[in-house]
Formats: C-alpha cells, sequence, structure tokens
C-alpha cells in the first residue's frame, strides 16, 4: 500500500503538483483593512443604486457593524492603521445617519454627503 501512495505522490509531482503549503498569517492591519473594504464596497453598492433614507440606513448599519468587528477584534487600536479605519467607519455611518435625519425633516444633506463621500474616500485610501 505504501509503494502505490509513494508513486501516486511521485505522480503528482511530476505533474506540477506541489503540497499545500500554509497560508500566511495576515497582520491585523491587512485584516482590518479587508474588513473595511469590504463593509466600504458593500455600502458603496447599496448607495450607487439610489440614496435614499433606506439605503442610507443600510449602509450606515454595514459601516457600523464592521467598525464594532475590528474593535472587537482585540488588535490594538491607538495610533494604528485598525483604529484609524474603526473612527473612519463610524465617521461615515454618522455622516449617513444625519444624512436621514436631515431628509426625513426636509434640511439640505449636501454638506453631510460630502462629509459621507470624504470618510468613503479616506477608508479607501487607509487601505492602499
Amino acid at each position: 500500500m505504501s509503494k502505490i501512495l509513494t508513486v501516486i505522490a511521485a505522480a503528482l509531482l511530476a505533474a506540477g503538483c506541489r503540497p499545500a503549503t500554509p497560508a500566511a498569517a495576515t497582520s491585523p492591519a491587512d485584516h482590518s483593512c479587508e474588513i473595511a473594504t469590504n463593509a466600504n464596497i458593500r455600502a458603496e453598492g447599496i448607495l450607487e443604486a439610489s440614496v435614499t433614507t433606506a439605503t442610507l440606513s443600510r449602509a450606515s448599519t454595514i459601516w457600523r457593524l464592521a467598525s464594532h468587528k475590528i474593535e472587537n477584534s482585540g488588535v490594538p487600536l491607538a495610533h494604528t492603521t485598525a483604529g484609524h479605519l474603526g473612527v473612519d467607519l463610524d465617521l461615515a455611518a454618522l455622516a449617513a445617519t444625519q444624512a436621514v435625519l436631515e431628509i426625513d425633516t426636509g434640511q439640505p444633506t449636501g454638506k453631510t454627503m460630502n462629509q459621507l463621500y470624504a470618510a468613503e474616500r479616506k477608508i479607501d485610501s487607509v487601505c492602499q
């Protein structure tokens, strides 16, 4: 039986197959960027369809959940990429919530939407 396995292993190696290597551990900054980037993509996708109170609320929830995920991951937050991303995600969520309130009360949303777009760009720029 072991000769058969040896022959099979040799044939696989000859065919260019290599044993799987363990995945490299990602750094906390990489993991935080992955969380933030995925959240930003989802939130921007929702808002690209239309900007309504419903889509803004949903985007806000996505950003808040991502922020909480980073903050609860156990990585250091002070003066780190993870900490900056947590704050930027919270700012995007806050701006989206503020825009919902402004729409509901009939106030202009221009300044708040600019803050929202700035927060989105900042999340993207931190992870590049």
